[in-house]
């Protein structure tokens, strides 16, 4: 078994589905956003000798009305930190936790492996000779790992089956800090940007990310040998670095003072042990998408000059509501560091 070290290098969210409604099940004051169950906010009012009213946004406002003293309870799950002056009464997406503490999914990492060694599949390349020679089915095309532009992925028995033998944990004994980022959806090419200003508000999202700098460790068991007789996933480092690093390098130039990385940070490709990935939500299409081969539809397109867009980070207000790219970071890049094999 091998412990990686992983560093966040820009917000990471890992989704729920769950979403928190403002003066709901959730609360904002004096630049935190406060998470609570609501059963224990109604037990709240009820001890309080007060009534609990039907019309749901009469609820609300009672919440409201009983805002400080709620907060000053500590009955919420979680305390977030939160730059921002306004949500304009959106709902904040959850990130992923464990006894009410945000983690990182095994998952989803998983998942991001698994499509660098796609890639590599896909080009015949040298370091995943091991994987292409345990499939029974050598024919690498297009339909047996996704149809059409469809967001599904339709891996077949025999590719999914290599991954049987890969085993990713869960972030490993960490509190992670996250923080309230906005989601922010905005054409790439700067010539369609000066009519975007409605639009990019219309469409942001709330969202609790973990924050850039936090380390947490995983466990990654290659237990192949089992069935193939040997490691087939031995270059798991450099099949991931072969697909992400090219996209990071690109996203570093833009984005390197954001980053805070500092001059000396570089990355060889054919590192095994130190290698990057970009996972969970909003880490983009256009990274997970193979050229001619495997599409991940942009659900933000409505039409083909949509195509070029990406989802950013913004993590504070903005004074210029149209040009604020200096302000924006990329979603969901990872380092991980070898620490133990």
């Amino acid at each position: 078994m091998a412990k990686y070290k992983i560093t966040v290098l820009t917000p990471l969210h890992i989704g729920t589905g769950n979403s928190y409604n403002q003066n709901f099940n959730m609360l904002c004051k004096g630049g935190f956003v406060y998470l609570y169950d609501e059963f224990k906010l109604v037990d709240f009012l009820l001890s309080k000798g007060d009534y609990i009213p039907e019309d749901f946004s009469k609820l609300k406002e009672k919440i409201r009305n009983y805002k400080d003293e709620i907060i000053k309870s500590n009955l919420h799950l979680r305390k977030i930190k939160n730059n921002f002056s306004s949500l304009e009464n959106k709902d904040v997406l959850e990130n992923v936790s464990s006894s009410n503490k945000p983690i990182v999914t095994g998952s989803s990492i998983k998942g991001a492996i698994r499509t660098a060694i796609l890639n590599s599949l896909h080009l015949k390349d040298e370091r995943s000779k091991h994987l292409f020679n345990s499939l029974k089915n050598k024919n690498i095309y297009r339909d047996r790992f996704s149809k059409g532009r469809k967001t599904e992925d339709t891996f077949d028995k025999d590719f999914k089956s290599l991954f049987t033998y890969l085993k990713v944990s869960d972030s490993i004994e960490t509190n992670l800090n996250t923080q309230i980022f906005k989601s922010i959806n905005i054409k790439k090419n700067k010539k369609h940007q000066s009519s975007r200003e409605k639009r990019v508000f219309k469409i942001q999202n709330n969202v609790e990310c973990i924050s850039a700098k936090q380390m947490f460790y995983i466990d990654i068991k290659d237990e192949s040998i089992k069935k193939y007789g040997k490691n087939i996933f031995s270059n798991l480092g450099k099949i991931c670095n072969k697909f992400y690093l090219n996209a990071f390098n690109k996203e570093n130039e833009l984005y390197f003072n954001l980053f805070s990385l500092g001059k000396d940070f570089e990355i060889n490709e054919e590192s095994n042990d130190v290698f990057l990935l970009n996972i969970g939500r909003f880490s983009g299409a256009e990274i997970k998408s193979l050229d001619n081969f495997r599409y991940i539809k942009n659900s933000k397109a409505e039409d083909k000059k949509e195509s070029s867009t990406r989802t950013f980070a913004l993590k504070d207000d903005v004074e210029d509501n149209v040009y604020f790219e200096k302000e924006l970071l990329p979603f969901g890049w990872v380092l991980c560091e070898l620490v133990k094999d």
